[in-house]
């Protein structure tokens, strides 16, 4: 315990020191994301989310995402862009705040295929790890004009969802 606690104190020292790429501008991130949605279609849905981003302020990042998502009952898709500004906490703790907006897919046998424009927003902490790296949890909530997000089974299509997601980031 003592020596998880060690490590813990002198990560954050470590990272509180490393200054993090994505601080800068002309930086370009790419980003790899776990989607977890625990109510898609009345079951647990798990996905993944890849992003390319590239700093146009310091600590403001303008991307271009696509999300893929699927369980036994329906497939999610998205592709959109997006637009994150964070803040240093304390050392290298980074919460952030964003918008974005896009186009989704959603194919279900039970409730049919369904499409339409998306709008995002997000907000989370991300975890300066190295000049280079860092990981993030996240909140994701989705709000469309029409019905496309699956929720207890095919007669329950609403127009909001929110999602979990942790991810890794590269910056260069």
């Amino acid at each position: 315990m003592r020596a998880t606690i060690g490590l813990l104190v002198c990560g954050f020292l470590l990272g509180a020191t490393a200054q993090a790429a994505f601080l800068d501008e002309d930086t370009h991130v790419v980003r790899v994301d776990v989607v977890y949605d625990d109510e898609a279609g009345g079951e647990s849905s798990w996905g993944g989310e890849l992003g390319f981003g590239m700093a146009v302020f310091p600590r403001t990042e303008l991307g271009l995402l696509a999300q893929y998502a699927q369980n036994d009952v329906r497939i999610f898709r998205l592709a959109g862009l997006y637009l994150e500004e964070s803040m240093n906490l304390w050392g290298p703790l980074y919460p952030f705040l964003g918008v974005g907006a896009g186009y989704a897919w959603m194919d279900s046998d039970e409730a049919g295929d369904n499409s339409t424009w998306v709008g995002r927003l997000a907000g989370g902490l991300r975890i300066v790890l190295s000049e280079r790296w860092s990981v993030s949890l996240s909140a994701l909530f989705y709000l469309s004009k029409s019905d496309i997000f699956l929720r207890d089974g095919p007669e329950d299509v609403i127009d909001r969802q929110l999602q979990f997601s942790a991810g890794i980031r590269f910056c260069y």
